[in-house]
């Protein structure tokens, strides 16, 4: 089977962290190490990775819908919100 992990170029590579719903726990797991993850006391995910680019880790996260909150990078957050509001716009 083909590494289906995302693709790491590091001159636009972003930090991340963000929180996911126990839920999705093995989607997140087939993605990443277990050595980025923390289980909070809620039963959350706490991933802190490292994704190609902005716009991809954006639609990445949106894949999860409301299963994934984004802790940081601040300039990920608002691209994240400024594209759930052209979806809702659709709408």
């Amino acid at each position: 089977m083909p590494d289906m992990r995302p693709v790491q170029h590091d001159k636009n590579a972003i930090q991340f962290t963000a929180l996911f719903d126990s839920s999705v726990k093995w989607r997140v797991m087939d993605e990443f190490s277990p050595e980025q993850l923390h289980v909070e006391d809620d039963g959350r995910l706490l991933l802190a990775g490292k994704y190609s680019d902005i716009q991809s880790l954006v639609r990445w996260l949106l894949s999860f819908g409301n299963q994934v909150q984004l802790v940081r990078p601040t300039e990920a957050r608002e691209l994240l919100l400024s594209t759930a509001k052209k979806i809702i716009q659709n709408y």
